[in-house]
């Protein structure tokens, strides 16, 4: 009895994980799958699939048996596609069944309380009955003229009564099906909002010189759907990233050690242009006219923005001309290679 019920824990343990890291990835801004949500989907299924099922999760395991195959699916197309390929309607559905029915199976029990009458009967003293049933005023005195009214009249207190462990636990429970509610919302936003396809024509975007990786990404294409479309449209195929990218396969990687230092020192380094002498007036401090350096691109703007601080999202919408996903590219392709972004003279 005591393997079978740690058997029980490791299994709900495992459920716990995968909605604890479901949960921090549908609320994070990271557009691809973690790993540590792909490891905890991972782990689930093998325990499993390692048999030694109690009776009271056979329903349960037939459900994860279901979600572990749609998840492998999407691993599978997910190598192929990219990170930012995202698991469909169908992994989540199976994911939402799973989660139901272990909230089913962990639910405690509805404690059967007896009638007055019985309790009266089993010599329980009238305080207690008053505690068991909930019968104490705001300043916690007992009501026990509660009990004989009971006693005359069987159900006048009763009838619709609900004990204060069930109340709670309702209560309890409608506050987990709000938040589950909540974040399965918020994912199907994030899910709809990184699967939107970007504005920009697959010309446009070659002509800026965005990389392969990137158009795929924002045209939500395979690389062999993007060669496919430049060859038919005479279009020359969009270079590939100089570095390795910070999503590959599935999973976040880390930034490139040489590139991270590379940025660092830029960003450092701070302007590079002889401001001459500080609130001094007169021409060596005058900008002159707006003419006369190169105007700043909206690439610039861009990575100006981002060295601000702002999102993709938030610089879109500053911006007004660009979408967040031309937004992220640029970004990531200034990441990978800073002078990718040419910058403005002192900036």
């Amino acid at each position: 009895m005591v393997v079978a019920d740690e058997r029980l824990d490791l299994l709900f343990s495992a459920i716990e994980e995968v909605k604890a890291q479901h949960a921090e990835w549908v609320q994070s801004d990271r557009p691809y799958i973690t790993r540590g949500l792909d490891e905890a989907m991972g782990n689930l299924a093998t325990l499993f699939a390692e048999g030694g099922i109690p009776a009271e999760c056979r329903e349960l395991e037939q459900l994860v048996r279901t979600l572990a195959n749609e998840w492998k699916a999407w691993q599978a197309d997910a190598d192929i596609r990219g990170a930012t390929h995202l698991p469909d309607d169908s992994v989540w559905r199976a994911w939402e069944l799973v989660e139901q029915s272990h909230d089913k199976a962990t639910a405690p029990p509805i404690p059967r309380i007896e009638s007055v009458k019985t309790l009266r009967d089993q010599g329980v003293s009238d305080n207690q009955i008053c505690l068991i049933y909930g019968w104490q005023d705001a300043r916690g005195r007992y009501e026990a003229w509660k009990i004989d009214e009971e006693l005359a009249h069987p159900g006048k207190h009763t009838t619709d009564w609900v004990d204060p462990v069930t109340k709670h636990r309702r209560e309890v429970a409608e506050q987990q099906r709000q938040l589950a509610e909540s974040i399965r919302q918020k994912r199907a936003e994030k899910v709809e909002r990184l699967n939107a396809v970007a504005p920009e024509s697959l010309e446009e975007l070659v002509q800026q010189g965005v990389f392969l990786e990137q158009i795929c990404d924002m045209k939500r294409l395979t690389e062999a759907e993007v060669v496919e479309q430049c060859q038919a449209a005479g279009l020359a195929l969009p270079p590939r990233r100089p570095v390795a990218s910070e999503l590959v396969g599935r999973h976040d990687k880390p930034l490139d050690a040489a590139v991270a230092r590379q940025l660092d020192a830029r960003r450092r380094a701070g302007p590079q242009s002889d401001p001459g002498p500080a609130n001094e007036p007169g021409p060596a401090n005058d900008p002159g006219p707006a003419s006369d350096g190169p105007p700043v691109t909206v690439e610039q703007q861009i990575v100006e923005l981002h060295e601000l601080g702002k999102t993709p999202k938030e610089i879109a919408e500053e911006l007004g001309e660009v979408s967040w996903q031309k937004c992220q590219a640029v970004i990531k392709r200034y990441e990978q290679d800073p002078d990718a972004v040419a910058m403005p003279a002192g900036g």
